[in-house]
């Protein structure tokens, strides 16, 4: 069996997919909103936050008061931080994957947002989080509290790990999603599909 070392490293390839990218990603020009932070809408106050992670009061409305601001720096699409229903201000830790965070303004909002880009020739991309959810998650409930649920292998429960199921960086409020799962494949798929149908979004981050 041969041997390798660092002087010597052995070269691989990893196979991603074969699907292309679209024309009109090869030119883009993409600007991100940190929604919370960005903007809270024309007549809209700020809120009171006192430290980094409260909520500052940013929405998709601001999103959208602002198009013209985001059109005229060049930009051609809009990547949103995550906008799906979750309790932080960063939204990385996903409660519901198909309902927008009220806070921000929810469907009526995200629909206004990205007609209005539409209309001014910008393309919206989300902020989709495949590698995990809100421990607050129903389908991670489920998992968590049932050895049996249909769900369980969609997640690494292991003693192992500190919090007994492998998280993001440990952190035990973002339990990681088993990808590796043909049935959470399966469920995340539906998921982009869905917002690109019903809201006509333009692609993912």
């Amino acid at each position: 069996m041969p041997t390798h070392s660092p002087a010597q490293p052995t070269p691989f390839s990893y196979h991603v997919d074969q699907v292309q990218p679209p024309d009109w990603a090869r030119d883009a020009v993409i600007y991100q909103v940190f929604v919370d932070r960005f903007y809270p809408g024309d007549g809209r106050n700020w809120l009171p936050a006192r430290k980094l992670s409260d909520f500052f009061g940013g929405t998709l409305w601001g999103v959208r008061d602002k198009l013209d601001y985001i059109a005229d720096l060049g930009a051609t699409v809009i990547w949103l931080s995550p906008t799906w229903a979750t309790d932080s201000h960063h939204g990385y830790d996903v409660i519901d994957y198909h309902t927008t965070e009220p806070r921000l303004g929810g469907d009526e909002a995200l629909h206004a947002l990205i007609d209005a880009a539409h209309a001014r020739g910008l393309r919206v991309m989300l902020d989709m989080v495949c590698n995990h959810v809100s421990d607050q998650h129903p389908i991670f409930q489920d998992a968590l509290r049932n050895p049996a649920s249909d769900y369980r292998d969609w997640f690494t429960f292991t003693p192992a790990e500190a919090n007994g199921y492998r998280a993001f960086f440990g952190v035990p409020t973002m339990p990681e999603i088993n990808t590796a799962h043909p049935g959470a494949r399966a469920w995340l798929l539906d998921i982009a599909r869905y917002w690109i149908r019903e809201f006509g979004v333009d692609g993912y981050r």
